[in-house]
């Protein structure tokens, strides 16, 4: 009896829930995300800028770079120069439907010949 009357009352309990806190529905690890990524692109040109500072490249260090473009340019002139199709052959230069129908003409009139 005892138990009925708690179970009863246990299930008659409603449940309240609690509001969900801000913090929770913000969109924190968009932010955090954001931010780090920020902070990554900062710290990258830093470090660029930094060894440019630094940098001192030997006497033919220049001129490697010119040869290098120029290595670049002639690369990009074969190609657009090059031609990709195969030579024509030469049994197609001829004009051999001429040469065809020139043949069919004498083999009529030989044929016409030995008939008459």
């Amino acid at each position: 009896m005892e138990l009925e009357a708690e179970r009863t009352k246990e299930i008659g309990k409603k449940v309240k829930p609690k509001k969900i806190p801000q913090e929770v529905k913000m969109k924190l690890f968009d932010t955090i995300n954001k931010d780090n990524e920020a902070r990554r692109e900062e710290v990258k040109q830093k470090s660029l800028e930094i060894t440019k500072a630094n940098e001192r490249p030997f006497s033919f260090h220049e001129r490697d770079l010119e040869a290098k473009k120029a290595k670049d340019n002639q690369k990009h002139e074969k190609i657009k120069s090059k031609s990709f199709y195969n030579p024509v052959p030469w049994k197609v230069m001829v004009p051999l439907y001429e040469k065809m129908v020139t043949e069919d003409i004498a083999a009529r009139e030989e044929r016409v010949s030995r008939a008459a």
